[in-house]
C-alpha cells in the first residue's frame, strides 16, 4: 500500500475553481470516510433557518437527518468528514 500526503495550501491553490460558487465543495478524498471541503452550515429548525457559526480554529457536528443549506463567508473554507453509506441504506435530498 502507498502511503500519499496532502499539501493543503497546494490541493486548495490547484482546486480554487470548485471551492466557488455554484459548486463550493471538492471531494478530498473518498473511501469509508469522505473528506471534503466546503463552506458553513445554515440549520433549519422547527421549521425555521437558523445560522450556525463556525469560527477559524472551531468544530460543529451536525447531527443525522438536519436539514442544512450549507453557506460561507468570502475567503473561508470548512472541512466535512462523513461515513460511506453502508449496503441497502439510502442517502437522500430533503426539501425545506
Amino acid at each position: 500500500m502507498a502511503f500519499k500526503h496532502t499539501v493543503f495550501e497546494k490541493w486548495l491553490e490547484d482546486n480554487e475553481e470548485y471551492l466557488l460558487p455554484p459548486v463550493c465543495n471538492k471531494l478530498l478524498h473518498g473511501g469509508q470516510l469522505k473528506v471534503m471541503f466546503v463552506g458553513g452550515k445554515k440549520v433549519v429548525e422547527q421549521g425555521k433557518h437558523r445560522d450556525i457559526i463556525i469560527k477559524q480554529g472551531e468544530a460543529f457536528l451536525l447531527p443525522p437527518r438536519i436539514p442544512h443549506s450549507p453557506q460561507r463567508p468570502p475567503n473561508s473554507l470548512g472541512l466535512v468528514i462523513e461515513r460511506e453509506r453502508l449496503q441497502g441504506e439510502l442517502d437522500a435530498m430533503q426539501w425545506c
